[in-house]
């Protein structure tokens, strides 16, 4: 079940903004060269993740009997830490996958593209849906449930909207930016600049195809001389990778970040997208708005990819996820309230064919996707393990560059 994409780091959900980002931390099984007991908790985590089901939809949770009887063969046995038990458990982690996946499109299976006027298509667990067709069907049952999750940030309004992948979510992002490029725009005539740290080579890729006369889109592999613009004033959109898609896996020092806000003017407003991939379901962004004080921005948007920290690691469908969060304002503001940005991401969605398909909303109706419990669980495994693995092969020198030149 596990995924290894970071290294060294940590979810950290508290206030202090030094670690608001990433927090270096020991693993809760400490550095000890023998690995610590795992395959136990985590044949037992494989099935408490199956027992969410058993509220949601009995028929389907009955065809997960015959894996969970061979769960159980394992739990009664002495579990060894050794790796023929492991190898039995990602074969039981892919095992799950595979069932829930079939019975998951074994509901929608029978569903046209464009269903009949009188005909309702329902979800696993979720019950119905409406939809005229695919292209233009909406994820609100998952996107109200992925709502109810989130933490409450104070003095902001907040909505949710899924795409078929990280990318479409980053794509329809700057595309209703530029859309609304009127009410952000910074004086009559002037375009708006957005400007971004990019580890990730597709979005740098995508930020070419974007780039425009209505929109300028300029990528930077490091963020300094970017903060520089940002805060004198030439910068309109700041988007951050918070933990850069590079070789270093660069973190973002969130005080560099303040300090550059704190030479802007007051006189030039701002919008900032987040990329929170690599931290994943436990980020919180409510710290860093908190610090911005009256110099806050218009809007705030989080992007990620949820298809590894946010499914327990085993990627049962893509899906993007855009949080948007605007400061509660009087009506009649001339600014884009979060639901008002949501509601033009949705239709830039309809139009540029980003929604999730009936087959991925089947399959991530699942209960255990975006389960706040197994989330933070898996998360923190993850981390601990990248921790503890970066730290021996830290002892290791010229490891990664002896084996690219062999090649």
């Amino acid at each position: 079940m596990g995924y290894c994409a970071l290294s060294r780091l940590t979810i950290y959900t508290g206030v202090e903004l030094n670690n608001i980002f990433a927090k270096i931390r020991e693993p809760e099984d400490g550095f000890s060269q023998s690995s610590p007991l795992c395959c136990r908790p985590e044949a037992e985590e494989l099935l408490a993740i199956a027992e969410t089901l058993s509220g949601d939809n009995e028929k389907l949770n009955a065809g997960l009997d015959q894996w969970r009887q061979q769960v159980h063969a394992l739990l009664a046995e002495p579990v060894v830490e050794d790796l023929s038990v492991e190898a039995r458990l990602e074969a039981l982690a892919m095992e799950l996958r595979r069932r829930w996946i079939t019975l998951a499109q074994s509901v929608v299976v029978a569903d046209m593209k464009s269903p009949p006027v009188d005909y309702l298509p329902m979800l696993p667990a979720s019950g119905a849906v409406h939809y005229q067709y695919e292209r233009v069907r909406g994820s609100q049952s998952l996107e109200d449930r992925l709502k109810a999750l989130q933490p409450e940030v104070t003095g902001w309004e907040m909505e949710v909207t899924l795409f078929n992948t990280g990318m479409a979510a980053i794509a329809t992002v700057i595309t209703c930016l530029r859309a609304a490029k009127d009410k952000y725009q910074r004086a009559e005539g002037c375009p708006l600049q957005l400007d971004a740290f990019v580890g990730y080579f597709e979005t740098l890729k995508l930020l070419r195809l974007l780039d425009s006369v209505e929109l300028p889109c300029r990528g930077f592999q490091d963020y300094a001389p970017m903060l520089e613009r940002f805060g004198a004033g030439e910068t309109d959109i700041l988007f951050l990778e918070l933990i850069a898609y590079d070789w270093r896996q660069t973190v973002v020092d969130p005080n560099r970040l303040l300090a550059a806000l704190e030479s802007r003017s007051h006189a030039r407003p701002w919008v900032l997208v987040v990329d929170s991939t690599l931290l994943g379901p436990g980020f919180q962004i409510e710290p860093l708005l908190v610090a911005c004080g009256d110099k806050a921005p218009l809007i705030a948007l989080e992007v990620r990819s949820g298809l590894k920290l946010d499914q327990v690691g085993l990627e049962f469908s893509n899906v993007g996820i855009v949080k948007t969060l605007t400061p509660t304002r009087e009506d009649g503001s001339r600014y884009p309230s979060a639901q008002q940005f949501h509601s033009s991401l949705v239709e830039a969605r309809k139009v540029l064919g980003n929604a999730l398909s009936v087959v991925n909303s089947a399959i991530l109706d699942a209960p255990w996707i975006f389960h706040p419990e197994h989330m933070v669980r898996h998360s923190r495994v993850v981390f601990d393990n990248n921790q503890r693995l970066a730290i021996f092969l830290s002892e290791i020198k010229g490891l990664f560059f002896a084996s690219i030149t062999r090649r």
